[in-house]
């Protein structure tokens, strides 16, 4: 039999420097493997929809938008021009645009990797070769996205006080795991760097949402169509070089 590469398949996994938090038992009771499907099955459940209504937040503020007609022929855009309020508004909706995109870009990224590692475990807990080991691990840090532990949980957790979660880390790495993985810690641990350069995302959203739903037509539209698709390609070439260059800084380490 040939022995697994540790390239594919091991017991780490590569991220920012996390805690280990409380050590756990490594045993599998027979009443954890036999409800452990069951878990995960609801994990993937819950992710699922989350994931959706992240991504219904992209079209909830079109949809906004159009039940109120033309966005040129809005109330709103009229009082613009009384006592200097555009000045205002060109410096708060980019701002709020920036922000939204962002914080519903790494949700979505998040959510959805969450997700699929939900059921990268469902599927390891219905395999007999997976039986008689932990599925997935826990590790914890204090610049995750996410509510921490605080000083009145179980004094076993006090290494990680005001810490926060980071779960459903696959314990035997494979490629694929290792890709979603790294999805996961991006969103609920992203460097200052990443979260930057997501705000290329969230402008080319805003900007689309707005030439869309004045709405502007003709050869404009066909320019600006291609302003968006600039911005959005642009945005996700930066955070793919953030990524790159923060996972040069990444240790590994043991599930």
């Amino acid at each position: 039999m040939t022995a697994p590469d540790p390239a594919t398949s091991d017991d780490t996994f590569d991220g920012p420097a996390l805690s280990g938090g409380p050590v756990t038992p490594r045993t599998v009771t027979p009443a954890a493997r036999a409800l452990r499907p069951f878990g995960y099955l609801g994990l993937s459940v819950v992710w699922l929809a989350i994931t959706a209504v992240v991504l219904l937040l992209l079209v909830a503020i079109p949809a906004a938008l159009a039940g109120e007609g033309p966005l040129s022929e809005a109330p709103g855009m009229a009082a613009l021009a009384v006592d200097n309020q555009w000045i205002a508004a060109l410096i708060v909706v980019p701002l709020f645009a920036v922000i939204f995109g962002t914080v519903v870009f790494l949700l979505a990224q998040g959510s959805l990797s969450l997700f699929v590692l939900s059921l990268v475990a469902l599927s390891r807990s219905l395999r007999p070769s997976f039986a008689g080991e932990p599925l997935t691990t826990t590790r914890w840090t204090g610049e995750a996205i996410g509510p921490v532990r605080l000083g009145s949980a179980p004094a076993k957790y006090a290494p990680v006080k005001n810490m926060a979660a980071l779960s459903l880390i696959p314990v035997r790495r494979t490629r694929f795991s290792a890709f979603w993985t790294a999805g996961m810690l991006f969103a609920f641990a992203p460097s200052f760097r990443v979260i930057t350069e997501s705000a290329w995302v969230g402008l080319a959203y805003f900007i689309t949402v707005g030439w869309v739903m004045w709405p502007v037509t003709g050869p404009l539209a066909i320019v600006l169509a291609v302003v968006s698709a600039a911005l959005a390609v642009f945005g996700v070439w930066r955070v793919i070089r953030a990524r790159r260059v923060d996972t040069l800084g990444w240790t590994t380490q043991a599930s």
